[in-house]
C-alpha cells in the first residue's frame, strides 16, 4: 500500500523535464518523470514538489493533480501524478547516494512519442497530462 508521486514538469518555454536513468529490468536507460515515494506523514503533492526539486533542481510555479493510478496488478500501491508548469531550475540536484539521474529537456512531441513507444517508465503520467500538453503545444 505504498504511495508515490510523479511529476510531468514543463518549463516556461514548454520543454518537458525528463529524468534519464538505467533500469535493471529492461537493462537500458529509460526516460522517466521525476518522482518517488511519499514519506510517512507527507502529502502526495508535497512529495511531488520535493522529488522534482531533489531529482532535477527544478521548482514549479503551479502543480495540478492529474489523478491517482495503480502501477500494475502485482503492486499494491498508488501513484499520484501531477502536471507542474512554469518550471525553472533553481538549484543543483540533491540525489541519494544510490541515485544516478541525468536531466534532459525534451519537446512535448518527443515526450509523448517516448510514452507511446515504450521508452518511458511512466506512460500513465503522459496519458494523464496528454490533453494539457497538446494545448500547451498548440500555444507555441
Amino acid at each position: 500500500g505504498r504511495r508515490a508521486a510523479g511529476v510531468v514538469a514543463v518549463t516556461k518555454d514548454n520543454k518537458v523535464v525528463v529524468a534519464k536513468q538505467f533500469r535493471p529490468g529492461p537493462e537500458k536507460i529509460m526516460s522517466e518523470i521525476p518522482g518517488g515515494w511519499v514519506d510517512e506523514g507527507e502529502e502526495p503533492e508535497a512529495a511531488a514538489h520535493r522529488e522534482l526539486l531533489e531529482e532535477t533542481g527544478y521548482k514549479a510555479e503551479k502543480m495540478t493533480p492529474l489523478g491517482v493510478f495503480g502501477r500494475d496488478s502485482a503492486i499494491n500501491g498508488s501513484w499520484y501524478y501531477y502536471l507542474a508548469t512554469g518550471c525553472e531550475r533553481v538549484s543543483e540536484q540533491a540525489l541519494d547516494d544510490d541515485e544516478f539521474v541525468d536531466i534532459e529537456l525534451v519537446s512535448i512531441d518527443e515526450f509523448i512519442t517516448n510514452a507511446k513507444s515504450g521508452n518511458m517508465t511512466d506512460p500513465f503520467a503522459a496519458l494523464g497530462a496528454y490533453d494539457e500538453l497538446v494545448k500547451m503545444k498548440g500555444a507555441n
